[in-house]
């Protein structure tokens, strides 16, 4: 599991993905990635998961997406709040 400083990381896909978050519906899809509108069960809050597919070449596009969104707040932008990498797929 890779593990940004800063940012929130859960062991695994399964506790993460399916026991903090309940999935309302599919909101967009390209070829690397797709966008799910969920809700946090504890807290409530709606949040967008952007699920990244692992294929060839992947990490140097992520890497300046998460830096750059670990830095940013603003009411307009969206806050980066957990990281997911499980072998298949990162979580954003």
């Amino acid at each position: 599991m890779r593990v940004w400083p800063g940012v929130l990381v859960s062991c695994s896909l399964e506790d993460a993905f399916t026991g903090h978050y309940e999935v309302l519906r599919h909101v967009g899809q390209d070829s690397f990635a797709k966008v799910i509108l969920a809700q946090h069960i504890l807290m409530g809050t709606e949040v967008a998961l952007k699920v990244l597919w692992k294929v060839e070449g992947y990490l140097p596009f992520l890497t300046p997406e998460v830096d750059i969104m670990k830095g940013v707040e603003h009411p307009y932008v969206v806050q980066l709040l957990e990281i997911m990498d499980t072998p298949g797929n990162v979580y954003v």
